[in-house]
């Protein structure tokens, strides 16, 4: 939207015009002085004030700025997750409640109940809750794990062996490995498996969410 461009006898008189034909109080006009009154002498002609109110582009002049959107309210986690529980246990028909509580930085899960055990049975169902609940995590920016009826010792467990049969291909063929997205939690778990394993270094790369443990041949040094 162009300027528009206003004149009085003096840069007060142009303000005013601008005000009257805007629909805006004076002080809430952006302008800029283009030329100063000057008097007439000498037989040149008095030049009146002239000033450029500048105009918003999107919006017609006297109008209000839009208002900025009000920040998405974020969800309370702990409750969603809560709520989630007695869902599955009305869809499944299981003595099942999940259970949160935060500990060293992170939110644990627990599926209790008189039917955790029967819920965690099936193979599919925890990785398929866990990749749910985690992503819900995600979006709040906090870390998560899953326990209850032995799930997480499972999950651990089955992440170290992982690790070491990585290892065990990066010294095979020299070619580092880089793991799936992992919480800080498994990738520390990553990291203590593979600490003393000869010829193999891990470090993480990358930032948030995308930040990935990588396994490597360790780089000797001379002190080796």
């Amino acid at each position: 939207m162009k300027d528009a461009i206003f004149s009085g006898e003096d840069v007060a008189a142009a303000l005013a015009a601008a005000s009257r034909a805007l629909g805006q109080p004076v002080g809430a006009l952006r302008y800029v002085v283009l030329q100063e009154p000057t008097p007439g002498r000498l037989g040149l002609t008095a030049q009146p004030a002239r000033i450029a109110v500048m105009m918003d582009a999107g919006r017609s002049a006297g109008s209000p700025p839009s208002p900025e959107p009000e920040p998405e309210p974020q969800p309370d986690l702990p409750a969603q997750i809560g709520a989630l529980g007695h869902r599955l246990s009305e869809a499944t028909g299981l003595e099942i409640a999940l259970g949160v509580a935060e500990k060293e930085g992170r939110l644990e899960v627990k599926i209790e109940g008189a039917g955790a055990s029967a819920f965690l049975g099936d193979e599919g169902v925890p990785p398929a809750l866990e990749h749910v609940l985690r992503r819900w995590a995600e979006r709040a920016g906090q870390d998560l794990a899953v326990t209850g009826a032995g799930h997480r010792e499972r999950r651990d467990e089955a992440l170290r062996v992982r690790a070491l049969q990585l290892a065990d291909a990066v010294r095979v063929d020299g070619q580092p490995r880089r793991l799936e997205g992992l919480n800080s939690y498994e990738r520390r778990i990553v990291h203590v498996a593979l600490q003393d394993a000869p010829g193999i270094e891990t470090f993480s790369v990358g930032e948030g969410t995308g930040r990935r443990v990588v396994i490597a041949p360790r780089v000797s040094t001379i002190e080796d």
